[in-house]
């Protein structure tokens, strides 16, 4: 899915606005990787009009805009449940998986008992490994 092709802005019509800079700040975060914000480094989007008047050098001794709520690093409460229900494995977790499937089905004529605990065995470890990172991106937040 292209994201770039997929955003859409509201009509001035609304009761609320984007500025201009925040519309660019997204359009050049959803592009292709090669032109995306930041791939210069940090430079970019200290740079970028966005976060003009940002005091980059004592930003870490500023009082943020708001302070959530959290009981433990994994306090995931701060955010809707609906977008929980959604598949988040990482794109490239997806293409290894995909490669796999299609391994196993030209494999799948060898039925030696061996091979298919072993084969068990892998999924096992597979799932606990993007169990783990699932978890390791949420602690990330």
């Amino acid at each position: 899915m292209s994201h770039q092709d997929m955003l859409d802005f509201p009509d001035e019509d609304v009761d609320w606005t984007i500025s201009e800079e925040a519309k660019d700040l997204i359009r050049r975060l959803i592009c292709p990787r090669e032109v995306r914000l930041g791939k210069g480094g940090f430079a970019d989007f200290r740079d970028h009009p966005f976060f003009a008047g940002v005091d980059w050098a004592t930003i870490r001794d500023s009082d943020p805009p708001y302070h959530p709520e959290v009981s433990s690093p994994t306090d995931t409460s701060n955010f809707d449940v609906d977008i929980c229900e959604d598949d988040f494995t990482p794109c490239i977790l997806k293409t290894r998986l995909a490669d796999e499937t299609a391994s196993k089905e030209r494999a799948a004529t060898a039925k030696d008992p061996d091979v298919e605990d072993l084969e068990k065995k892998v999924r096992e470890l597979k799932e606990k490994n993007r169990q783990l990172i699932l978890e390791k991106t949420e602690l990330q937040r």
